[in-house]
């Protein structure tokens, strides 16, 4: 014990002295210093590491890439060191064999953004340019917020993206060769495998259905009613017209967003109590605005026909939405995907636009669609015209009869359960 004391000391001493040397300006007289350490404590990852590291920034990579490889011979596996005996290896000119050292620093370490992204340049660095876009791209996907929007790092970043760009464009020519997807499926798989957008699914904030297909838009085959919903459409649109004309007297049209004090508003901070976009409600949470269905008794009479389900304090939910000019309604999920949502656009002037998942479609006046709102979707009016549509909710067509009548019993004794008298306020 007595004979090793004093070596620890030295080393103590040495590794002070050589730090500082180091800060002020004199490299070689820091790196004399910290090889006398390192052969004193051959085995010492940490010192062999400074060394290694203070050898490359000299210049001399042999000699770094010797210590760094001691280092990593006595603490295997630690990726740190094997990221700069990669940097000292591409010092060496060796570039396989840093790619070697950074596949195991990421082995260790696959979240290892710094390996990620040097690994990708030194693939890019020796021709394998679809292998460094691949590496790039997990590069990207991988690294936090705080680097991708750091403008520190704007270079690498775009360095990145632009490798992973010219891929994609490389790969989408070549898909191009092979004809066109068949299916709207197949284009958004082939989008997605391209970078071009992402995979959209149902997230809805309340109740989720498992095992339901997340469909942006469902095909018209499964609302057999649709083509009698748009039979009506100019006598609904006529009583909206008559609807929207008395507003200023008797104001039967509220900003759709009116959320209580205290409510987090996120994405609805511009539109909460603002009137630009109104709804003017036929049914509210399961129940029955009887003035609005006066106003406009063959909207009710229509909305009766149609098979909205019956959630006591919570649907069915029917409205006029009345969408101001230059106003949008910002990206947002519903809250369950047992349900669907049915437009019904009667007054759509150019400019309006409205996108569930990665799917973007006009609205065509008196032409209904339904769509999943659990799917993430927007809306905007950009034109200088108001947009009015006929908005009501529908059962998800892919239930089955007996699972209608069980979610509504099982949604009855949760609201039971918890004393629930008023339905959520974001059930369209």
């Amino acid at each position: 014990m007595n004979a090793k004391a004093p070596d620890a000391a030295t080393v103590a001493d040495l590794l002070s002295r050589s730090a500082v040397e180091a800060e002020r300006g004199r490299p070689d007289a820091a790196t004399a210093l910290l090889r006398e350490a390192a052969g004193l404590a051959p085995d010492d990852p940490l010192i062999l590491n400074r060394l290694g590291n203070m050898l490359l920034a000299g210049g001399h990579a042999v000699e770094a890439r010797a210590a760094l490889e001691r280092a990593v011979a006595a603490d295997p596996g630690q990726p740190a060191l094997l990221f700069n005996l990669a940097a000292a290896a591409r010092g060496c000119g060796d570039v396989t064999g840093a790619i070697v050292a950074l596949d195991a620093a990421l082995a260790a370490d696959p979240y290892f953004v710094q390996a990620l992204f040097q690994k990708a340049v030194a693939l890019e660095e020796i021709g394998r340019t679809r292998d460094a876009a691949r590496t790039y791209k997990d590069f990207l996907d991988t690294a936090p917020p705080e680097i991708l929007g750091d403008a520190r790092f704007r270079v690498p970043i775009d360095q990145a993206r632009a490798a992973v760009d010219a891929d994609s464009a490389a790969l989408a020519r070549l898909l191009g060769t092979q004809g066109t997807a068949p299916t709207i499926r197949a284009r958004e798989a082939q989008a997605a495998l391209l970078g071009e957008t992402r995979i959209f699914v149902a997230e809805p904030t309340f109740l989720t259905v498992p095992r339901l297909p997340a469909i942006p838009f469902f095909d018209r085959t499964l609302s057999p009613w649709m083509e009698a919903l748009e039979a009506e459409a100019e006598a609904i649109l006529e009583e909206a017209r008559e609807a929207i004309a008395a507003d200023a007297e008797k104001a039967p049209f509220r900003p759709y967003v009116a959320n209580p004090p205290g409510t987090p508003l996120n994405q609805w901070r511009e539109l909460d109590h603002n009137p630009q976009w109104g709804a003017l409600f036929f049914w509210k949470h399961g129940v029955r605005d009887d003035a609005n269905c006066r106003r406009c008794p063959r909207t009710a009479a229509v909305l009766d026909r149609m098979p909205m389900p019956d959630l006591g304090g919570r649907a069915p939910n029917a409205m006029f939405s009345l969408l101001r000019p230059h106003t949008r309604i910002p990206p947002h999920t519903g809250v369950t995907n047992l349900r669907a949502t049915v437009h019904l656009p009667l007054v759509v002037p150019d400019n309006c636009g409205f996108r569930v998942g990665a799917e973007t479609r006009s609205w065509e006046a008196g032409r209904a669609w339904m769509f999943d709102d659990s799917i993430e979707h927007e809306a905007w009016n950009d034109s200088d015209s108001d947009r009015l549509i006929l908005i009501f909710d529908t059962w998800n067509p892919f239930l089955e009869p007996e699972e209608r009548d069980y979610f509504a019993e099982l949604l009855g004794a949760y609201d039971l359960h918890y004393g629930r008298t008023r339905g959520l306020s974001d059930t369209l």
